[in-house]
């Protein structure tokens, strides 16, 4: 029997500069920041470490339903490499003219997001929030998604310590108890303030109380407003039948006038008439017969 050729391999010429190609794109960015994550998260580097990245580009089918970064309970890490790239423009951003909105940092890393992102989705594996959320039926939705985001960024800002300036949370991801105070709190009345340290369980509830309690709030000046545009509308058909009262009135009191003006020149003309018709009368009855049935 013939023996398989094996294939060559084609070894770079410049295996530096392939490197450091490959160090420049996403993929390259996204596995460089796993390590610095993984160096400054101390016990939790084992969970980030077995993370399963399943990097999303243009061409992916799913480029489009996933526009950041998202895990699932197999700690497959799904990036977007469009969102990876934006990470790395934002932490370079960061100056002491324009500090980090989470940590108040004034220089970053350039991977310092990405890490901080990496070291965020492998969090929610970690702490079996999928379990949990099967096991007490709550949906999967942005609402919940908040109220666990909360329960880690909590967390992480302590785990990261003094390595702030190396990985970070980026601000628009940043779900704290402090920033649910400050956004949802105020909007509604009664509500238990949002603690820190809690569980994202906690968190759901009193976020799901205070979307009812919104919606509540919303429906009610809803009800309010129809009904002052029902009350301001009865008010102009209440004038404007006024107004049409007082303008039948005037037009009875014009018909009326026309009306008697009308019979005194009616009374006027049947009497000439009258008188026309029985000179006539006479004058037929004298000169001859007439075709006028009334002189018949």
């Amino acid at each position: 029997m013939a023996r398989k050729q094996r294939k060559k391999r084609v070894v770079a010429a410049d295996p530096n500069k392939a490197l450091k190609e490959m160090l420049g794109t996403p993929e390259g960015l996204w596995r460089s920041a796993r390590v610095l994550a993984a160096s400054v998260s101390g016990y939790c580097a084992a969970p980030i470490n077995t993370l399963i990245p399943v990097f999303i580009g243009p061409e992916n089918p799913l480029f489009g339903q996933v526009p950041t970064m998202c895990v699932d309970r197999y700690y497959r890490c799904y990036a977007n490499l469009e969102f990876v790239k934006n990470l790395v423009v934002q932490a370079k951003e960061v100056s002491p003219e324009h500090p980090c909105e989470t940590c108040g940092a004034t220089s970053h890393v350039d991977l310092a997001y990405v890490a901080g992102t990496i070291f965020h989705e492998s969090q929610h594996p970690l702490r079996e929030h999928f379990n949990k959320a099967m096991e007490y039926g709550v949906p999967f939705d942005p609402l919940s998604n908040i109220a666990m985001d909360a329960e880690i960024n909590d967390d992480s800002l302590e785990i990261f310590g003094y390595e702030g300036n190396k990985v970070c949370i980026p601000p628009q991801a940043c779900w704290t108890p402090t920033k649910l105070r400050e956004d949802f709190d105020a909007k509604a009345s009664g509500c238990s303030p949002f603690k820190d340290n809690d569980l994202w369980e906690s968190y759901y509830v009193q976020l799901r109380d205070l979307r009812s309690q919104l919606k509540e709030n919303q429906s009610k000046k809803q009800g309010q407003q129809q009904k002052q545009e029902g009350d301001d509308e009865e008010k102009k058909d209440s004038q404007g039948q006024g107004g049409d009262e007082g303008d039948n009135e005037e037009g009875e009191q014009q018909q009326g006038q026309g009306q008697s003006d009308e019979e005194g020149e009616g009374s006027q003309g049947q009497g000439q008439g009258q008188g026309q018709g029985q000179s006539g009368t006479q004058q037929g009855q004298g000169g001859g017969s007439s075709n006028d049935p009334a002189q018949q």
